[in-house]
């Protein structure tokens, strides 16, 4: 796991116990929403994937994205501050409607199990709407920048329906994934045939653009490293929706490019 910027001690949660308390939620769920949501929880190096922290910044932000994202609302510029100045609305809000929020869980739920069991690359089908059943959107990736085979450089994914997500620092996400498929690795998604440490760092993620900043984890370490011409795939599920995903094929570059 790569190095994650300095917070305040004061910011840190450093269980999952302190950060289901920060919540209000239970231990299960904030550990569903952080398979299925993206709820931004770091491992300890060196732990294997059990123990892990969060930064209380980071999951206020997350839950300001989250709220946005399922009642399709903007922060109001009256809501009430708590002592950061953070608006404490927000969250209410969105811990005040268990009604969206649990057919939002469920829906995200059936979707990324089908997606954890299906051969990558299955497309997603339908969710129920308001009404009636609708069509999902999937990601579509017009174009990525050159992948080259180092740890640090830069990737920009652009292209339609790409969802939202808060940007990250060696992390996994249900939600998007460089799949090596000459070496037989993938960096990012956790799936049960891809047990590999090599985590990503991403700097910007909006519906039109994703800025990757590099691999990080324990990238290099035998055969989980890029080669110059190795088959990639990258790969992007809607955070919002779950659908997708969205796959675009390269070869990686040569060191130069």
């Amino acid at each position: 796991m790569g190095p994650v910027m300095s917070q305040p001690h004061n910011d840190r949660l450093d269980s999952w116990k302190e950060i289901a308390e920060h919540l209000k939620r239970d231990l299960r769920t904030v550990r569903r929403w952080e398979m299925e949501r993206g709820l931004p929880v770091h491992r300890v190096p060196g732990s294997g994937r059990r123990a892990v922290f969060a930064y209380r910044t980071e999951i206020d932000a997350w839950l300001r994205a989250a709220t946005e994202a399922e009642i399709g609302a903007k922060p109001s510029p009256d809501l009430p501050a708590d002592g950061n100045g953070r608006g404490s609305g927000l969250r209410s809000r969105l811990i005040g409607r268990p009604a969206v929020i649990g057919l939002a869980l469920v829906t995200a739920s059936l979707v990324v199990f089908g997606l954890r069991t299906q051969p990558f690359g299955k497309r997603g089908s339908q969710v129920p709407g308001d009404k009636m059943l609708t069509p999902l959107r999937e990601p579509e990736i017009s174009s990525v920048t050159p992948i080259l085979p180092r740890p640090d450089q830069t990737i920009i994914v652009r292209g339609n329906d790409l969802g939202w997500f808060t940007p990250f620092t060696a992390l996994d996400t249900p939600f998007l994934a460089i799949r090596d498929n000459t070496a037989h690795w993938a960096a990012g998604r956790i799936i049960d045939r891809n047990p590999d440490d090599v985590t990503l760092s991403v700097a910007k993620w909006n519906d039109s653009e994703i800025v990757i900043t590099g691999f990080s984890g324990k990238y290099g370490q035998g055969s989980w490293k890029l080669q110059q011409g190795d088959e990639i795939d990258v790969a992007v599920w809607n955070p919002q929706t779950g659908a997708g995903p969205g796959i675009f094929h390269l070869r990686c570059a040569a060191t130069d490019h």
